[in-house]
């Protein structure tokens, strides 16, 4: 685990300052999402995703797109030493974008499987699946328009 973060760190350099910036708040925005996961009551966390407030406006003409996000979690999620599944991921770029004041949906979706009942999490920004991919089976039970600051 810990090679493969400071590998990421050693290869950071070679990218543009842009680049290491999505880095580093997609560790920022994926730590706060599995925090809230673990210490918040289910309840809460739907309650907030169900009263989120409208996205903030653009604060730049340099807001980040979509594909930067989806690229910086995919890319920090799977170096980081706790687990960042698909709903830890859906609720950190959801939350990031939704400040930057991209529209965003994000969907809690179910199958059957062959254990029984699977369950994931997948964003949508402007109409593309940011994180999670829609995955084949789900079914989307429930979707919100956006996340809490």
């Amino acid at each position: 685990m810990r090679s493969s973060l400071a590998a990421m760190f050693t290869r950071m350099r070679s990218l543009c300052p842009h680049q290491r910036f999505a880095l580093v708040r997609a560790g920022y925005e994926l730590t706060l999402a599995r925090l809230r996961l673990t210490f918040c009551r289910p309840q809460q966390i739907i309650r907030d995703l169900e009263t989120a407030p409208q996205a903030q406006p653009p604060r730049n003409s340099d807001t980040v797109d979509p594909a930067t996000v989806a690229w910086a979690i995919g890319a920090v999620a799977r170096r980081l030493p706790f687990r960042a599944d698909c709903l830890v991921r859906a609720m950190a770029a959801g939350r990031w974008l939704h400040r930057e004041g991209h529209e965003i949906a994000f969907n809690l979706g179910v199958r059957r499987g062959v254990s029984g009942v699977e369950a994931h999490a997948w964003l949508a920004c402007d109409g593309v699946v940011v994180t999670g991919g829609i995955g084949s089976g789900y079914s989307a039970f429930r979707q919100f328009a956006g996340v809490r600051r």
